[in-house]
């Protein structure tokens, strides 16, 4: 279930960074720069991680997916209203679709570093660290 919905998201947000990309393309700059790069490449490798755990080991659904899930759709979704508003949304002094990046890429490394604790509370600690 969850391998499909990674995939899902992952193929979502693929055409929405490509047919932003390309409008972008068409009308010469007449829209803003889509932002949504750093998205794609976590979505992507979420579930790239996610993929070959799943095929390292049998368990196949975990709990903490439907947060990734939810993330990752919302933040792709405000970066696409963002572009077809043509940047209406996303001023200098606001900076929410970057911190909304930010947070989904976090949201996305404790569920992939989850497969090894270790991993995980050096992290959260160095995260503490940085707050």
């Amino acid at each position: 279930m969850m391998d499909k919905s990674l995939r899902s998201i992952c193929l979502f947000i693929t055409f929405a960074t490509l047919g932003m990309m390309m409008i972008r393309f068409f009308t010469k700059g007449g829209y803003p720069l889509t932002g949504i790069e750093a998205l794609y490449i976590g979505a992507l490798s979420t579930y790239t991680v996610h993929r070959k755990a799943l095929l390292n080991s049998s368990q196949t659904k975990r709990p903490d997916q439907f947060f990734v899930c939810v993330w990752f759709i919302t933040t792709a979704v405000l970066y696409l209203i963002n572009f077809l508003s043509k940047g209406h949304f996303h001023a200098d002094k606001v900076n929410v679709l970057p911190q909304m990046t930010r947070v989904t890429l976090e949201v996305a490394g404790i569920f992939v570093l989850s497969h090894d604790k270790t991993k995980l509370v050096s992290f959260l600690k160095a995260k503490a660290k940085a707050d």
